[in-house]
């Protein structure tokens, strides 16, 4: 959602620089795609902006703490790594949560059909068993 979204809302930003109209008529498209009203595009956008912040603070604190483990020679603790992956979960609910709150309702219907359909269509997911 928030990579996408922020990519999206960038190149629109960028676009409505340049050319106003242009813009505008982009904007419009994305808001199309995701299946939401022109007037919760700004909406989505933010909270999209400020999860992926966030997801960017989550992996900056995983990566220092896998880091700072393996350079004592350890391997991470599973229980904080579990942690870790509950903080992501609760990043994503929030996101979500937010989505929920400030959209319009035909927005969100129109953006959780969006997700849940098209774009888990070209999602892939990789399931990695671990090693005993």
């Amino acid at each position: 959602m928030g990579v996408l979204t922020r990519a999206a809302s960038l190149a629109v930003d960028d676009k409505k620089a340049k050319d106003p109209e242009g813009g505008a008529r982009n904007e419009k498209a994305v808001a199309h795609l995701l299946r939401i009203q022109d007037a919760d595009f700004r909406k989505v956008s933010d909270v999209a902006h400020e999860f992926v912040i966030d997801l960017g603070k989550w992996q900056n604190d995983l990566k220092f703490y896998v880091d700072a483990v393996r350079a004592k020679k350890h391997e991470p603790d599973s229980a904080v790594l579990m942690q870790f992956d509950q903080r992501k979960v609760d990043l994503i609910d929030a996101a979500v949560q937010r989505l929920k709150t400030t959209l319009s309702p035909q927005s969100w219907a129109g953006l959780h059909i969006y997700i849940n359909e098209e774009h888990r269509l070209h999602t892939r997911v990789f399931e990695f068993k671990a090693q005993p």
